[in-house]
């Protein structure tokens, strides 16, 4: 798995068909971000996105197969949520 983070030049070269691409961010508006899984899912991996509040433009994005949103307005709850959700994914 590459974090969108880490999806740009050789990054990208990693995401493979069948492979993951998670995003963790608190509002769900970042476009670097939303670019790296709209790579990742031309390459045909599997995406799924973390966000906070209303899961901002991330929620409803065609190139992102699983949004799972934390509805809070509190970063601190949004975080503890993800942290939670990446370590239950990751177990599976």
């Amino acid at each position: 798995m590459v974090f969108s983070s880490g999806v740009s030049g050789r990054g990208i070269a990693q995401v493979k068909k069948g492979g993951g691409l998670m995003g963790v961010w608190s509002a769900g508006n970042s476009g670097s971000r939303r670019t790296a899984f709209t790579a990742a899912k031309q390459r045909g991996a599997v995406t799924i996105g973390l966000a906070g509040g209303d899961g901002g433009r991330m929620h409803g994005d065609r190139d992102i197969d699983h949004c799972l949103v934390s509805p809070s307005d509190s970063i601190h709850r949004v975080q503890e949520t993800h942290v939670a959700i990446y370590h239950i994914l990751w177990d599976l």
